[in-house]
């Protein structure tokens, strides 16, 4: 969490992206919270609870369609 955090403050820092879609387990999704910069936290516009390990594209397309 910490290295993502991080990672997601310096790419919209120098404005790589303007929105952001938060996927991860919901431990490492909560603590990541706790530590994302201002910055990153106005341009997250969807944040989901869930673990994708092992999931086909398919899978998270339809995940990612219905959030």
């Amino acid at each position: 969490a910490d290295d993502i955090a991080e990672r997601l403050y310096k790419l919209a820092h120098r404005g790589d992206f303007d929105e952001v879609v938060l996927i991860a387990p919901p431990q490492v999704l909560g603590e990541m919270r706790q530590k994302l910069h201002k910055e990153v936290c106005e341009k997250v516009k969807a944040q989901i609870p869930k673990t994708l390990t092992n999931h086909t594209i398919f899978e998270i397309e339809k995940l990612l369609q219905a959030a």
